[in-house]
């Protein structure tokens, strides 16, 4: 049985960084709304939502891999290419505006999306 555990501390404190980060830059700018025209808080506001848009789906397609009883090895591989993927583009957005590591995180999510969602498939397909 694969724990989710170690996966979602880390994501959960990506998710934290994301946060402060963002709250700390709104505080520096006085902006409670929007990004005021600051490159830096609109590129940390879209990284903290785009961390919140993409991650739970995936969370999702991979715990119900999970529960139509996947193989284990592949969750681990989809929560790990989840975790550094996402570490890449948050670290891209909230610390160094890197275009390569943003590349390498959203490939490592849409690896992610369509690994699982093969996966899905088949496990379906193979359960009829």
């Amino acid at each position: 049985m694969v724990t989710f555990l170690p996966y979602l501390t880390f994501l959960a404190f990506i998710f934290l960084a994301l946060s402060i980060n963002t709250i700390v830059l709104r505080y520096k700018y006085q902006s409670r709304i929007g990004t005021s025209e600051h490159k830096s808080l609109e590129y940390a506001a879209r990284g903290h939502a785009n961390f919140a848009e993409y991650t739970p789906f995936a969370l999702i397609l991979i715990y119900a891999i999970h529960t139509m009883e996947g193989p284990n090895y592949l969750l681990h591989i989809l929560l790990s290419s989840l975790v550094i993927g996402r570490a890449f583009h948050a670290y891209c957005f909230g610390i160094k505006h890197n275009f390569l590591m943003r590349r390498m995180g959203m490939l490592l999510t849409f690896f992610t999306y369509l690994a699982a969602i093969f996966t899905l498939l088949y496990l379906w397909i193979r359960g009829q």
